[in-house]
C-alpha cells in the first residue's frame, strides 16, 4: 500500500518493524517439534531479547545490546509486550540514542526480587540526552500500554547526561502463568 504513496512509507516501515517484533516473538514461543531447532535458551528473557535485537548487532558481529545478571522464565503471553517494549526501545535508542553511532550500546540487568522482576535498561556511549517536553508518540504509548496495561508492571524513564536510562518492575506472575497459577490459588485459600 505504500509503494504508491511516499507520504505514508516512513509509518508503513515502522508498522512493518512492529509486525516483524511480533513475528520473532511468535516463533520464540511457539512449541518446539522434532522438525525445529533446539529449544535450548528458548522460554527465558535473556534468550528473547537476544533474538529480536539481533538487527542491532554491531558490524563485527558483537553484541551491542548486552544482557547481564538474573534471568527468567517467560511465558507466550508475556512474550508479545515483552517484543514491542524492546523493539520500541531499541528503535528509540537507534534514531535518538547510544544505537545511533557505532560506539554505543545498551547494557540491560535483570534483577529477581520477591514476586517482581526489575530490569534496567541503561544506554551508554551515545549523545547527550535531555528529557523531551512530552512523551506522545505512538511507541511512547505502546510502551506504557505494554508495561502498565498487560502486564501490570511500572516504568520509570530517566534523562541521564550519559544516556536514557528506564527502569522496570514487572510481577513475576506477569511473566510466566505457572507463577500467576500459583499467586492465583494463594489469593483463592
Amino acid at each position: 500500500s505504500a509503494r504508491g504513496r511516499p507520504d505514508i512509507k516512513p509509518f508503513a516501515d515502522q508498522l512493518s518493524q512492529r509486525i516483524f517484533a511480533l513475528g520473532e516473538a511468535h516463533d520464540f514461543v511457539r512449541p518446539q517439534t522434532y522438525l525445529s531447532e533446539s529449544s535450548k535458551g528458548q522460554g527465558t528473557l535473556s534468550a528473547l531479547v537476544a533474538r529480536l535485537l539481533r538487527p542491532y548487532e554491531g558490524e563485527d558481529g558483537s553484541s551491542r545490546i548486552r544482557y547481564a545478571g538474573d534471568d527468567t522464565i517467560i511465558d507466550d503471553a508475556a512474550a508479545t509486550p515483552l517484543a514491542l517494549l524492546f523493539h520500541e526501545l531499541a528503535t528509540n535508542a537507534a534514531k535518538y540514542g547510544a544505537l545511533q553511532g557505532a560506539d554505543g550500546w545498551v547494557d540491560l540487568t535483570g534483577r529477581r526480587d520477591g514476586d517482581d522482576f526489575h530490569l534496567t535498561w541503561k544506554e551508554r556511549g551515545g549523545p547527550v540526552t535531555s528529557a523531551p517536553a512530552q512523551l506522545s508518540g505512538f511507541g511512547s504509548r505502546l510502551i506504557e500500554l505494554s508495561v502498565t496495561g498487560q502486564m501490570r508492571g511500572q516504568i520509570e524513564r530517566l534523562w541521564e547526561d550519559d544516556g536514557l536510562k528506564v527502569e522496570l518492575t514487572l510481577p513475576l506472575a506477569s511473566l510466566m502463568r505457572s507463577s500467576r497459577l500459583q499467586v492465583e490459588k494463594t489469593e483463592d485459600a
